[in-house]
């Protein structure tokens, strides 16, 4: 299938170097190149682009100007931007229009591994159903400008739990809501952490980073609070999972990179719900009250009614922010793990497990609705035997977390 690209910069020398790497695939992509934004929004008008890739400073309209009528008028296009490190506050003002931020300089081929997988993960989410749904949404979170920045300097060689302390730090409100996550009884922490540099030291940067993102993510949608959307149970919910999935990993003596995943996939497993409870109110409502008529489980509610599930929506999204194909898949897969093709122990595992196990000690769900382990994949993986410890562990942080003690 051929993919057709708008690149937007100002800089032909650059476009031409685009060209040159790109047209290595033959007949894969088709590409245009434009030098503005004026230019850029003439051509999305006339032609059906897979996506656009701009760069920040443009003349006349700007990479965030442009992207921000781009996300409007065509929100199915896949959007990325080139931004230098003097460009903190124009990045600030398209985080919301942008699904992947690149800061430069770069190697052009990762460029290009980005938006082949960005092609990639739009074909294995494929179902028009789920098209339609994301394609008409109009509220949909964004990543937080600090979760860039903090993106930033994980990746460079030289990261440093004080640096992303500090761009946290940056921010009193998430600090607040930092620490106030990191010392709960999820993480069990021998001791209360003060500051943001000391909770990265603790956690490791990957997961801050994740927190990061979940804590914004999740602040973007407090007016569901006034219509009686369970936002805190779902957050804590999320919270959990994530954080006994990533000590599952580690009892399993999975690979570090296993670890974070599965505590990034535990706190945005149920990202669909809320982008579902926001923009689709009527619909989420009307999948409830199905569930409970018909005794199905909601995310099978979800799809009579809307053709998809949460677990899809959140998927797609991720898929579009450029996360791992691990996370994605763990998101996708939550409830039914049974679907993907992963069979050994990985993020899904963690997540599919402690999800079920988790609301065996809920009583504000109806039987029907909760969710239950897959025996046959948790026997296909090789873990059946460890779910006995799991659920011991899970019962004895849950104690721990209602008497407000860490472990």
């Amino acid at each position: 299938m051929k993919r057709r690209v708008l690149f937007v910069d100002d800089e032909p020398a650059l476009l031409r170097l685009y060209d040159a790497i790109f047209q290595r695939e033959g007949d894969d992509w088709h590409l245009d190149f434009v030098e503005s934004g004026t230019h850029a929004l003439q051509l999305v008008q006339l032609n059906t682009y897979d996506a656009i890739v701009s760069d920040m400073r443009m003349p006349e309209i700007n990479g965030a100007q442009l992207l921000q009528q781009v996300a409007r008028t065509h929100p199915r296009m896949a959007r990325f931007i080139l931004s230098g490190h003097g460009d903190k506050e124009l990045v600030m003002k398209c985080v919301a229009s942008t699904h992947q931020y690149l800061a430069k300089p770069f190697d052009c081929r990762f460029l290009k591994t980005k938006l082949l997988r960005t092609f990639e993960m739009d074909e294995w989410l494929c179902d028009e159903s789920l098209r339609r749904i994301v394609a008409g949404l109009q509220t949909l979170p964004s990543l937080p400008s600090s979760y860039f920045q903090i993106l930033r300097e994980v990746e460079s060689p030289n990261a440093s739990a004080e640096r992303v302390g500090a761009i946290i730090a940056r921010d009193p409100a998430m600090t607040v809501k930092i620490l106030q996550m990191v010392n709960s009884a999820f993480f069990g922490l021998p001791k209360p952490i003060a500051n943001p540099a000391e909770a990265v030291f603790h956690l490791g940067m990957e997961t801050v980073r994740s927190l990061v993102m979940s804590v914004q993510i999740f602040s973007q949608f407090e007016q569901l609070r006034s219509v009686q959307f369970p936002l805190k149970a779902l957050m804590t919910h999320s919270l959990r999972t994530a954080s006994v999935a990533r000590r599952i990993a580690q009892m399993e003596n999975a690979g570090s990179t296993v670890v974070e995943d599965a505590f990034t996939a535990g706190l945005l497993m149920d990202i669909g719900t809320l982008v579902i409870g926001v923009n689709l109110a009527t619909e989420f409502a009307s999948a409830r009250e199905v569930s409970r008529q018909h005794m199905m489980p909601l995310w099978d509610a979800e799809r009579e009614v809307l053709g998809v599930s949460h677990a899809e929506v959140g998927a797609y999204l991720l898929s579009l922010w450029g996360l791992p194909e691990t996370i994605v898949e763990a998101v996708l897969h939550h409830h039914l793990p049974g679907r993907g093709t992963n069979k050994n122990f990985s993020a899904l595992t963690c997540v599919h497990a402690v999800n079920a196990l988790e609301y065996e000690h809920r009583i504000d769900e109806p039987p029907f609705n909760v969710p239950q382990i897959d025996q046959a994949y948790v026997t296909d993986v090789g873990v059946h035997k460890s779910v006995k410890e799991w659920r011991r562990v899970i019962g004895e942080l849950r104690q721990q977390h209602s008497r407000g003690t860490t472990a």
